[in-house]
């Protein structure tokens, strides 16, 4: 199936979708509630959702996807592109991928050298809520990292959060899992629930 064009209507949709064209808004028309997105196993960038554009957009207030993906790929949404944005978007991640090195883990979202992104925001139904299960909830990487307002409600066997980027923000966040890392950058006004400890 060619993945749908934006403004996405509400449905669901069993395809992987490639943002690659550059400064693309990839926008629903019915938010999370009303449109999934659910991947097939044959996107580029081994996720539901390839960010590989430079300036992308994924989802907006109230204007976003529930995302979930095939076992064969490795993470949700993934993203290489520089100045990526994701927004109001419930990522659940229950993926099962079993690879070899440096492939072996699952992740909701995976930004491993993504430069500068924002992930969330402090309005209403701009962040995002990281759910499901996988080895990671988000590793994100890169030289910049804003990440604010979202939920990680997810089982994550490593971390729900994990941060390597070199100027980070991280605020707003609420944390209600087993083990969270969001170690690194300026950590402020986050909420970390019972049973989770904040490194």
């Amino acid at each position: 199936m060619t993945q749908p064009t934006s403004p996405v209507q509400p449905g669901l949709y069993n395809s992987d979708v490639a943002l690659d064209t550059g400064s693309e808004a990839y926008l629903s028309t019915g938010g999370a509630g009303a449109t999934t997105l659910f991947g097939n196993g044959t996107g580029p960038g081994g996720a539901a959702v390839s960010m590989i554009g430079q300036n992308d957009t994924l989802g907006a207030q109230n204007a976003g996807f529930t995302i979930d993906e095939d076992q064969q790929e490795q993470s949700v949404v993934s993203v290489t592109g520089t100045g990526a944005t994701i927004q109001g978007k419930v990522l659940i991640g229950n993926a099962a991928y079993e690879g070899t090195f440096p492939y072996s883990d699952n992740f909701d979202l995976y930004a491993p050298s993504a430069g500068a992104i924002t992930i969330g925001g402090s309005l209403p139904g701009e962040g995002n809520t990281f759910g499901g299960s996988a080895a990671y909830l988000a590793i994100v990487d890169g030289t910049t990292a804003d990440v604010a307002g979202n939920l990680f409600n997810g089982n994550a066997e490593f971390f729900d959060l994990d941060v390597g980027a070199q100027s980070t923000i991280i605020q707003g966040n609420t944390f209600v899992g087993s083990v969270s890392n969001i170690g690194g950058g300026a950590i402020q006004g986050n909420r970390v629930k019972e049973y989770v400890t904040n490194r």
